[in-house]
């Protein structure tokens, strides 16, 4: 440690800091990264990365091209980062569709696509 330019061997303080004007609100929020691999082959693993900054009930619901909800998963998850996994069976055919992950501090989708 230095101060000034000069070392000192050890030091101990305490730092008071005081906001200016209107205090700003926490701003909560999740992301989801892009699902890999897409677009995906029906039977292989599809995987989106989430980050929740508290603990929440986390719902995934996945719609197909026209708006159809074909699957719908709510998980309770510590904050922190954590991997949503999918396997499209035989019910799901070559096309777009969207995953739609929503938890208390908002909602985010991406799309993906399924190839036979």
């Amino acid at each position: 440690v230095s101060i000034n330019g000069k070392n000192t061997p050890a030091i101990s303080a305490t730092i008071l800091s005081r906001s200016i004007g209107t205090p700003l609100p926490y701003v909560r929020f999740a992301t989801l990264e892009y699902g890999y691999p897409n677009p995906a082959q029906r039977g292989s693993v599809i995987k989106w990365a989430y980050r929740i900054d508290k603990e929440s009930a986390v719902r995934f619901r996945i719609y197909n091209g026209i708006g159809k909800l074909l699957r719908d998963d709510t998980l309770r998850k510590d904050k922190g980062v954590h991997q949503y996994s999918f396997v499209p069976d035989l019910e799901y055919s070559s096309g777009m569709y969207t995953l739609v992950m929503e938890t208390n501090s908002g909602t985010q989708q991406q799309r993906f696509v399924i190839l036979n």
